[in-house]
């Protein structure tokens, strides 16, 4: 999101701010997974208004952004990718897993290879995804042909498209589940909320990997 701090009267207000989303291909009613259209979507807001941490837009534009296919994903999970910078990064995890990057200055994709450290079996799955720095962790999911659900923990290094299985934290991780909510603590901590455990109608427990100590921890909860 771009924010830019002039209002429509041309005065610097804190009130006035034009916030630019990228919005890339379009979801079925199930809203899982996401499928390419013909083009990436740029959704231009302006202005917006910032009321007691509420957002409202006055009007929207869109733009239509064309790039070449040569190297775009051809399906993705909406919450599967990672912004780095000016990059953006959507791991997609099949039997031969590659990394799609998109520049969003020049919109141009680009496709890598993803090669897995150790023994560890690669299998066709659906995930949630965060960055800390250069690196994209990738909690949990179903696996695309069984729908058997996973609790395990990757780790994708951008610099080298390596990829990881960490199975030697020390704590307890959470329990298998897809649909969960995944975010960045302090840029340290993978914080983990929710989401459908086998038998279960949605969870409300959170558990947070600490990137340093390599460790999983749950912390008390209230409300």
């Amino acid at each position: 999101i771009d924010y830019d701090p002039g209002s429509k009267s041309g005065h610097s207000s804190p009130d006035h701010q034009n916030v630019r989303q990228i919005h890339f291909g379009f979801a079925r009613t199930d809203m899982s997974p996401f499928r390419r259209k013909d083009h990436v979507i740029k959704y231009l807001l302006c202005p917006a208004t910032l009321i007691h941490k509420t957002i409202s837009f006055e009007n929207a534009v869109w733009y239509n952004v064309n790039f070449s296919y040569d190297h775009a994903p051809p399906v993705f999970n909406p919450r599967g990718g990672v912004l780095i910078g000016r990059k953006f990064y959507l791991p997609f995890m099949a039997a031969e897993p590659n990394c799609f990057e998109l520049d969003i200055k020049n919109w141009e994709w680009k496709r890598h290879a993803i090669s897995m450290q150790g023994n560890a079996e690669i299998k066709a799955f659906v995930t949630t995804a965060v960055a800390i720095g250069p690196l994209i962790y990738m909690f949990g999911g179903r696996e695309v042909q069984s729908f058997t659900l996973s609790n395990t923990l990757y780790v994708l290094d951008t610099r080298n498209f390596q990829l990881r299985l960490i199975d030697d934290a020390s704590g307890t991780p959470p329990r298998p589940r897809h649909e969960h909510s995944v975010d960045v603590i302090y840029d340290r901590y993978v914080a983990i909320f929710g989401g459908l455990c086998y038998h279960s109608v949605g969870e409300n427990d959170m558990f947070l990997y600490d990137t340093v100590q390599n460790e999983w921890l749950e912390p008390h909860v209230i409300g």
